[in-house]
C-alpha cells in the first residue's frame, strides 16, 4: 500500500508540476533613444543654440540629445571631438570622470561680452580634455577622449568658439 500511495503522490507531482505555466517572457519596453541624427547644424535652430563644426573637420556628424542638446562628432588634426550646445547651465559634458588638477582659463573678449574658457585635461592628458564655457544662458563643451594637451584643446575650442559665438570684433 505504501509503494502505490508513493506512485501516486509522484505521479499528482508530476501533475501539478507539469500544469504549472511558466511565465511567458516578459515584454521588455524599450525606451527611445534620446540621440536623433540630424542633417546639419541648420537643425539645431529650433533649440536656441547654434553651433558649427570648425573648418578643416572631417567625419562630421550631427544629432540631438534629449531634444534639448545640439551636438556635432568631428575629426580634426587626427583627434575625435564632441562639440554640444544647450540652452541650459547645467553640464552637458556627459564627461563624467576625475579631470587633473591643472586647469587653464582663458578669456575671449569682444565688445558687448566676454567668455570664460576652462580648459582640463583627464589623465595628464593621455586620456582627453574638455574645455567649457557659456553664455547667455547657454552651456557650450568641446571634449576628446584621444591624448591632448591644454594647448591642443584650447586651440580647437578657440575655433569653435569664434566660429560660433557672435564676436563681431574680438579684443581679446
Amino acid at each position: 500500500m505504501k509503494k502505490a500511495f508513493s506512485i501516486l503522490v509522484a505521479l499528482v507531482l508530476i501533475f501539478l508540476f507539469a500544469s504549472c505555466k511558466q511565465p511567458a517572457a516578459e515584454e521588455t519596453t524599450q525606451l527611445p533613444n534620446p540621440i536623433v541624427d540630424v542633417e546639419s547644424s541648420a537643425d539645431f535652430e529650433p533649440l536656441g543654440v547654434s553651433i558649427t563644426a570648425p573648418e578643416g573637420a572631417e567625419n562630421v556628424t550631427y544629432s540631438i540629445i534629449a531634444k534639448v542638446t545640439a551636438q556635432i562628432n568631428f575629426t580634426l588634426d587626427g583627434r575625435a571631438y564632441t562639440y554640444r550646445a544647450a540652452k541650459t547651465t547645467d553640464d552637458i559634458s556627459g564627461v563624467y570622470v576625475t579631470f587633473d588638477e591643472t586647469q587653464e582659463t582663458f578669456n575671449l573678449d569682444a565688445a558687448d561680452f566676454s567668455v570664460s574658457v576652462l580648459v582640463r585635461t583627464i589623465g595628464g592628458g593621455a586620456n582627453g580634455a574638455l574645455a567649457t564655457w557659456s553664455l547667455d544662458g547657454a552651456a557650450y563643451t568641446l571634449y576628446s577622449a584621444d591624448a591632448s594637451t591644454i594647448e591642443s584643446m584650447s586651440d580647437t575650442a578657440l575655433l569653435c568658439a569664434y566660429a560660433d559665438l557672435p564676436f563681431g570684433a574680438c579684443i581679446g
